[in-house]
């Protein structure tokens, strides 16, 4: 999916903000893709968030997924890894 930087809300000001509003767009707009982790595993959704309680009682945004990676990331040293992901949704 293309970044228009225009749309990033004004009041992200850290980069836990900035990913938690990616994270947030990813999985709102992948909900319904799947992949599977590992060999005869389960499928999985390809970004998930969600909002919990943890067990120290603090609130806390939890995220899972799994981005797709060119696979010239194993040879390409060029560039920093975040550079090699590939679009989940166009």
């Amino acid at each position: 999916m293309l970044l228009n930087k225009a749309l990033i809300p004004d009041e992200i000001v850290t980069v836990e903000q900035i990913a938690a509003w990616a994270l947030s767009i990813l999985a709102r707009t992948s909900i319904s893709l799947r992949y599977q982790e590992v060999e005869n595993g389960p499928m999985e959704r390809v970004v998930t968030t969600s909002p919990f309680t943890s067990g120290e009682d603090d609130f806390r945004l939890g995220f899972r997924g799994g981005l797709r990676l060119d696979p010239a990331y194993l040879s390409d040293k060029t560039k920093p890894l975040y550079m090699h992901t590939m679009p989940i949704v166009e």
